[in-house]
Parts: structure tokens; C-alpha cells; sequence
């Protein structure tokens, strides 16, 4: 079962993402509104991580059955775009309106940088490279972009936006949210090292006006405590 629980006590993003979205989730909420990625009409059912089910991580179908997604009615299955053991989202949510959140948290930029996945079978490798190259094409205005790394985890997160909404054609968006001054990390990220980040980030992947979907939320911790 594509599902992972997890432990009662944690710390840095985990931890506050569930603060977050278990005790402070109008704060996001709010933003979504004010940014004009719901309006009034739309109410968001935070799905994952949830207290009462075991703050657990949701990935491969699972994440989208508990999306309330139909596999059945997908035009490219999941499997044939991703191999199994994919991204394990941190967590996720959707409205009654059927808009898909799917989100990625960071507490410290040391944790941002990944140099690729750990898929071992050549038939998966060359899976996931084809996926991203496919986003790629479509999302960045540099085809010589490298998207494979050091920043590999944001990549297979566009990936999955470009497989939900440009190839099944479903209103989805993926929530990068960058916590700021964390206390409980070695190095703390502030606001304007966050903002250089994602500046960077968006320079290395060259990303085009296409790529519209994706939602940047920093909030400090002090809102969340």
C-alpha cells in the first residue's frame, strides 16, 4: 500500500507542515485566495498529513485515490509515466470544486538539493529521465536545461503538475512552502534566502510562462507556534 505513516514526534518541515495544515491551515488557505488560485467558492479539504491519520504520506495510486481521483478515467496511467516508489508527497488536498493541491516543504535550503532518485531497474531510470525531459520540453524556455540535478526532487515535482495537468488535463498545482527562521534546524532560512532560492531555482530551470501552476509559500514559524 502506497501509504507511509508516521511517527508521532518530529521535527523541522514535517513538523511544520503539520502545525500548519492540522492547526493553522486557514493561513494557507488565505494566501490561495488572496492569490487567486480559489476563490470564495472553493472549500479545501486538507487530506494528508492529518493528525487522526497518522500524519501519513501518500504516493503512487494511493495519492491519487485519495484525491478522489477516477484511475479509470486518467488518459495516461500513473504507472506508464512513473515507476513505482514515487515522490511521497508531503502532503496533499483538494477542493469541492475538483482543484488538486499536491505540496513539497522545506524548513532549511541544506534539504532543497537532491542529486537524483534511487531507482536502481534501467527500465525505471529511464522512465523517470523521459518524464522530466517530457515536463522539461514543455515547462522551460532553455531545453539545455538540466533538470536531473542537484535540484532533482523539485524536478520529479514538475513533472508530476505536467502529468496531472497537462496530460490528463486536471486543475491541479503543487505548493512549494518554505518555512522561515525554523528554531529546531542547524542553519535557519530566512525570508530573503528563501526569496534568493527560488530565484535561483527558477533561473537554473528556466521555467515559462507555462508553467503557472506551481504556488511558492513561505511563512515564518513564529505564526505557527
Amino acid at each position: 500500500m502506497a501509504r507511509r505513516s508516521r511517527p508521532l514526534n518530529t521535527t523541522r518541515s514535517e513538523f511544520w507542515l503539520r502545525k500548519l495544515i492540522n492547526e493553522h491551515s486557514n493561513l494557507l488557505n488565505e494566501y490561495l485566495l488572496e492569490n487567486k488560485i480559489i476563490s470564495k467558492k472553493d472549500i479545501i479539504e486538507w487530506l494528508s498529513p492529518i493528525s487522526n491519520d497518522d500524519n501519513a504520506e501518500y504516493y503512487d495510486e494511493e495519492f491519487l485515490e485519495k484525491l478522489k481521483i477516477d484511475k479509470n478515467k486518467l488518459k495516461i496511467p500513473l504507472k506508464e509515466f512513473w515507476p513505482s516508489g514515487g515522490p511521497r508527497w508531503d502532503g496533499i488536498g483538494k477542493t469541492n470544486t475538483n482543484k488538486y493541491f499536491l505540496i513539497e516543504a522545506k524548513a532549511h535550503i541544506e534539504e532543497a538539493v537532491d542529486y537524483g532518485s534511487g531507482a536502481k531497474a534501467i527500465k525505471s531510470i529511464n522512465l523517470i529521465e523521459k518524464s522530466i525531459e517530457e515536463a522539461k520540453n514543455f515547462y522551460s524556455n532553455n531545453q539545455s536545461a538540466y533538470w536531473q540535478k542537484p535540484f532533482y526532487q523539485y524536478a520529479n515535482r514538475l513533472a508530476h503538475l505536467y502529468y496531472l495537468k497537462e496530460l490528463n488535463e486536471l486543475n491541479a498545482y503543487v505548493i512549494f512552502i518554505y518555512f522561515c527562521n525554523a528554531p529546531d534546524v542547524v542553519k535557519p532560512t530566512s525570508k530573503e534566502e528563501w526569496t534568493g532560492h527560488i530565484r535561483t531555482i527558477e533561473k537554473v530551470f528556466a521555467l515559462n510562462g507555462k508553467c503557472k501552476n506551481k504556488v511558492n509559500f513561505l511563512i515564518d514559524t513564529d505564526k505557527l507556534k
